[in-house]
């Protein structure tokens, strides 16, 4: 095996010892490869041993792969130095090292130091569900309290609630708890907040905020005057308005000039001249569409002035900080019980011995702070400390590892322009103050990684051409420089067609509430015929592993979104277009139908006296009654509850479906106090045979998944402290109100072929041959921004002032000022997020867009180009990433083909160009069009012209005497399975299926079952250990530990993993053939593969014209063996067959798993080897 070559930042960053270092790893340039050779490298030269070092990463996936990588690595150097006793300790001290997510470490120190932290070594962590219903009740109680004993409390009742209900000022406090916590010192924190309230608390620093702002905004409207002023100093221009403009610009030219918000605000009051007539004789030569669109840019221009002046400057500087004191007394009094909550929260869960995530890092915060044995163990424990996406770390976490890590033993790994987790709290200023630091300053080291590994030069050209004019410091936070740029860091690209970047621009109809569903339609149809014609045509494109050409599959393609709501859309467009798609949903749960029957299914067992769910069961099949029924039944009792009217109807008609309904609720509700929530529900599956009735409807996959759902969701609930149905009920209400959803249950699995789609934040770490990134029209969220209160890391809380005579509320300068800021931080994640997406991409970049009129949002796009550059203000006040990306763009036109707007043409740096269209409902062919035969198309434009047919009779009588011919085709499946056609070939295959195992449609949980699972079972479980195990030397132990791996990663099931016989696992990895697998450079594990073969070949009574049959399979594991041969392993688990009927038995699904690779990769040849999982045996099968 060759030894990896690395470019020289990457040598620098493994061999570097003094820090600290930060190393900025840009997009695909192999950071975790270089933290991973770092530490192998300083464990081979006896540097240090795996137990001296804490490697903090940010989910527990990467801290799985970092140790499964560390140990491959040892293993790898061990197979040099066999006799090292050096690395085989390394390899038994691996399990013990400290290689996870901070949250994991602190858990295993509390559990240490238990007696120092003060918590019970015993204690249970709270998921989200149980953390959510202790807080309800915890902030249920604290509110009859206040409402009983502080008269003070309905103040603030009165101040940040509604006339409905004080729900409001719930959420504001466990907001600002959970907002708090993300500082180190919370009180502290709240204690700031009041502060800002104050007084006495001199000339704030967010007034000199404010004035930057409004120096900003003002500066944006200097350029448009500038522009307009261009316009009208042109010969044909309007002339008449200079004046005017050349006089609103030295006004603005005096407000920036100002010292100070009281002398801006004295010059910024807006007054605004009449624009002059156009004299008659300037009329001939005046461009109306120029005068147009200054007359729009100064209207433009008027609605901002007005805006700045009242958010910004309209109030004196006195009596802001005068309604800001006003409102100090109510800010002290909400901090007050916020910390109030959080003590009686604190002493609920130490009375049920539970702790959250936030407790892990305060305890070990606290721990940390003082002289304890723990802090001064972890201080001399840890020579180094890597800290992996340290873009993502927070204030928190941050403070965490200073106290146990001396600055110099700090390794630090991350790219800030992909840190997109600002709603989590993540602080991507961490890592920028230390990345301008460690190079200016010299207080440490930066090491820049440019190279990319991942991408073609097509998508690292138009990355670097967008970001050098959209991220700066300003906005963005970071300056997209040279430094910045990725480079190209593999030359061995293949010479691949149509590579360039696409953008497709859709042109929508429809507005108002039509106009997001429509674009997300038309949208979604642009990229499932993109899809469809790139599979269609077998598009090219290069396979990593193996250095060639292949064409496309749908795996290969990946569909990302800012966020999920066109998902539905996109999943029934792409269906008509026979596109598979994997959607992992993560709304519609709770709206799913099945889903809402069986929730007021369990409602009126836990309280029959609803209407709502009482009519909705028994109009679905579970009651199955009908409008009539159901009319009767309220006839009995038109004012009362409807449940005494199914009653008295039940009483006088007792052999009907309502008597019996009755009846069972009533046993129902007997069962729901006596047996257990998940056990009960899966009896009520039984019992109405609901499950295997959705199951047998349209999307049954899908339904019965949601289902198989609510009763693990149910499992789940029962794991916490709470128990019963009124409480389960109440938690899922509780979920819907706060506008939280379970997403729908995963009915297909990712590892198919099939498109995935998916949010750009689930993309994140993961790389796809081709990306479409869609909906870059759709507006960025600003919702959050329009709140009665605004929160802010370093400024506090913003609040809405009341007046208390006029019952009116309004912002104050400090709410503004804090929004702005909050805004801008947004545009820079968002910035981030647009640079996430894009470079996932490794081979072809796609994006979608759409507009209502293509040629005014160019023309509007325009308005924001200067030149070569796009305008800072524009950049700005853009409200969605196609406001970004089409106007640099137009910077570059002579890159561009399609695309023609009139701005002056510049040389794009990179040289990469780009491919626009423009689609719209009538470009983009209809899905039967798609398909259609040439006839049919030749008809309808008959149709549509209202001409008579060609020769009627004639057609006529072709019709009436016309036969398919293809009659043989039709009795025919035209797509088979490899295993249907090797049934095919069995002597009598119906005999097998009626004599094998018959396994129940619905599986029983474990709870209603205690049946050994079948051998279909084991061999499923087995495949998919195969499938997933990390290739290494194996012990039973070993194994053990990657199966259990697998069960956290939930690639197993707990039972399926139970199901699979270790010492298997260990034959295979020590004979001959696993030894060859876990040296092969190339492998292949659940290859999935499309053949086409002629039917006659398995039907011998074909009759008709030849036709071809579409096969499709998947093969185990292909892999390329030290002689460069491919072997294709086929893993079987069968009970007592001999080698030689194994090797018949499957001879015909091998000669196919053959005959596709060999015509798929150009293979003049293969073998074909059975492996006997029961036996060890490995049967080979003849060459072809």
């Amino acid at each position: 095996m060759t030894a990896k070559k690395w470019t020289a930042s990457q040598q620098q960053a493994i061999d570097q010892r003094e820090g600290p270092i930060l190393v900025a790893a840009a997009a695909g340039s192999g950071k975790t490869a270089v933290l991973v050779e770092r530490i192998i490298q300083q464990l081979v030269n006896g540097e240090l041993e795996i137990t001296d070092i804490l490697v903090v990463t940010f989910t527990n996936a990467a801290a799985a792969e970092m140790r499964q990588r560390i140990s491959k690595g040892l293993e790898n150097e061990l197979k040099k130095r066999p006799n090292s006793p050096l690395l085989r300790r390394q390899l038994n001290l691996l399990p013990r090292a400290s290689i996870s997510t901070l949250h994991a470490f602190c858990k295993s120190v509390l559990q240490t130091y238990y007696y120092e932290a003060g918590v019970d070594p015993r204690f249970r962590l709270l998921d989200q569900t149980e953390a959510q219903l202790t807080e309800d009740e915890v902030m249920e109680e604290l509110f009859e309290d206040a409402y009983r004993d502080d008269d003070r409390f309905y103040r603030l009742v009165d101040y940040f609630t509604g006339d409905k209900d004080d729900e409001a000022l719930k959420r504001l406090i466990l907001d600002l708890y959970h907002f708090s916590r993300a500082n180190p010192y919370p009180e502290q924190w709240l204690t700031n907040m009041v502060d800002v309230y104050r007084s006495d608390s001199g000339n704030p620093e967010w007034l000199d905020d404010a004035r930057q702002f409004v120096k900003d905004r003002f500066q944006s409207l200097h350029g448009l005057y500038e522009r307009m002023m261009v316009l009208c100093r042109d010969e044909d221009g309007p002339r008449a308005y200079l004046p005017v403009l050349e006089e609103e610009a030295a006004a603005i030219d005096r407000i920036l000039a100002a010292a100070d918000r009281e002398s801006m605000r004295l010059l910024a009051s807006p007054s605004f001249k009449r624009l002059p007539a156009v004299k008659k004789a300037d009329k001939e030569l005046l461009d109306a569409d120029k005068q147009n669109v200054v007359k729009s840019g100064r209207d433009t221009v008027k609605d901002e002035w007005k805006k700045i002046y009242e958010q910004f400057l309209k109030e004196e500087t006195e009596f802001v900080l005068d309604d800001m004191a006003a409102a100090g007394p109510l800010l002290e009094l909400l901090a007050e019980y916020t910390e109030s909550f959080a003590e009686r929260y604190e002493a609920r869960k130490r009375s049920v011995n539970v702790l959250d995530f936030h407790d892990l890092e305060h305890y070990c915060l606290k721990l940390f702070g003082e002289e304890t044995d723990a802090v001064r163990s972890y201080q001399r424990r840890f020579k180094e400390v890597l800290v992996d996406e340290y873009q993502d770390t927070n204030f928190v976490q941050e403070e965490l590892l200073l106290r146990i890590a001396s600055a110099d033993s700090m390794f630090m790994v991350g790219d800030v322009k992909q840190s997109i987790y600002r709603f989590r709290l993540a602080e991507p200023g961490l890592f920028l103050s230390k990345f301008h630091r460690y190079e200016k300053e010299g207080a440490g080291t930066r090491i820049d990684l440019a190279a990319n590994f991942r991408s073609r030069h097509e998508i690292l050209g138009a990355v670097n051409d967008l970001f050098r004019k959209l991220m700066s410091e300003r906005l963005g936070e970071l300056d997209y420089d040279e430094r910045s740029f990725l480079r190209q860091g593999s030359a061995d690209q293949l010479n691949l067609d149509q590579m360039e970047p696409e953008l497709v621009m859709c042109s929508r109809e429809g507005d108002g509430d039509e106009e997001d569903a429509e674009a997300a339609r038309l949208e979604a149809r642009a990229a499932a015929v993109k899809i469809r014609r790139m599979i269609d045509s077998g598009f090219m494109i290069a396979d990593k592993e193996l250095g060639v050409q292949r064409p496309i599959r749908y795996s290969d393609i990946a569909v990302l979104m800012r966020s999920m709501p066109w998902a539905e859309t996109y999943v029934e467009e792409f269906s008509l277009y026979n596109v598979p798609l994997y959607a992992d949903l993560s709304t519609g749960y709770f709206d799913a139908v099945e889903i809402r029957v069986m929730l007021s299914l369990l409602q009126i067992i836990d309280n029959p006296y609803q209407d709502i769910p009482l009519a909705s069961v028994l109009r679905s099949p579970i009651g199955g009654l009908d409008e009539e029924e159901l009319a009767l039944i309220r006839g009995c009792y038109p004012e009362g509850s409807f449940f005494t009217a199914l009653k008295i109807y039940a009483g006088r008609y007792t052999d009907s479906r309502a008597a019996s309904f009755i009846t069972e609720l009533k046993n129902w509700r007997s069962d729901a106090v006596e047996k257990s929530l998940a056990s009960f529900i899966w009896q009520l599956y039984n019992d109405t045979g609901y499950l295997e009735y959705c199951g047998g409807l349209p999307g049954g996959r899908q339904r019965r998944a949601n289902l198989t759902a609510l009763y693990d969701r149910a499992v789940q609930y029962e794991a916490t402290s709470f128990r019963g149905l009124f409480r389960f009920l109440r938690f899922i209400e509780r979920m819907k109100e706060r506008g939280e959803d379970l997403g729908k249950a995963g009915a297909a699995g990712e590892s198919e072929d099939v498109v995935r789609l998916m949010t750009v934040h689930k993309s994140k770490g993961l790389e796809f041959p081709v990306v479409i990134l869609a909906g870059l029209n759709k507006g960025f969220n600003f919702q959050d921004l329009n709140q009665a209160y605004l929160k802010h890391k370093e400024m506090g809380l913003a609040v809405r002032l009341i007046d208390p005579e006029r019952r009116t509320s309004y912002p104050t300068l400090f709410y503004y000022v804090m929004r702005e800021k909050l805004r801008r931080e947004q545009l820079a994640e968002e910035m981030r997020v647009l640079y996430v997406s894009m470079t996932r991409a490794e081979q072809k970049l796609i994006c979608t867009l759409s507009v209502n009129d293509t040629e005014k949002a160019v023309d509007a796009w325009k308005m924001s180009v200067e030149g070569s550059r796009v305008s800072e203000a524009s950049l700005l006040r853009s409200g969605s990433p196609a406001d970004w990306l089409v106007p640099v763009l137009m910077t570059y036109r002579d890159n561009l083909t399609q695309f023609a707007p009139e701005a002056p043409l510049h040389e794009a740096e990179s040289g990469t160009r780009w491919i626009i269209s423009v689609e719209s409902v009538q470009t983009l062919p209809a899905p039967e069009t798609e398909n259609g035969d040439e006839e049919r198309k030749k008809l309808l434009q008959y149709v549509r012209k209202l001409e008579p047919f060609a020769e009627p009779e004639k057609a006529i009588q072709d019709l009436l005497e016309w036969q398919y011919s293809h009659t043989a085709a039709v009795r025919t499946p035209v797509k088979h399975s490899v295993t249907e056609l090797k049934r095919m070939q069995e002597p009598d295959p119906y005999a097998r299926r009626i004599t094998g195992d018959v396994q129940e449609l619905v599986e029983k949980p474990s709870f209603a079952s205690a049946e050994k699972r079948s051998g279909a079972d084991t061999g499923t479980a087995v495949h998919t250990v195969m499938q997933f195990i990390h290739y290494a030397d194996f012990d039973k132990d070993s194994i053990k530990r990657e199966i259990e791996r697998l069960v956290q990663e939930e690639k197993l099931t707990k039972a399926e993993a139970d199901a699979v016989p270790p010492e298997w696992i260990e034959r295979f990895f020590n004979s001959d053939t696993g030894l060859s697998l876990k040296k092969a450079k190339h492998v292949y594990r659940e290859l999935p593969f499309n053949i086409s073969i002629p039917a006659s070949t398995f039907y011998p009574d074909w009759t008709g014209p030849e036709e071809n049959l579409f096969i499709q399979g998947i093969i185990d594991c292909v892999y390329q063996n030290e002689n460069g041969e491919w072997v294709i392993l086929d893993y079987k688990t069968d009970r007592a067959h001999d080698a030689e009927s194994l090797r018949e038995r499957y001879r015909f699904q091998l000669k196919m798993y053959q005959q596709a690779l060999e015509e798929a990769w150009g293979l003049n040849r293969t073998e074909a080897v059975i492996i006997a999982m029961r036996t060890g045996e490995r049967i080979r099968l003849e060459d072809k």
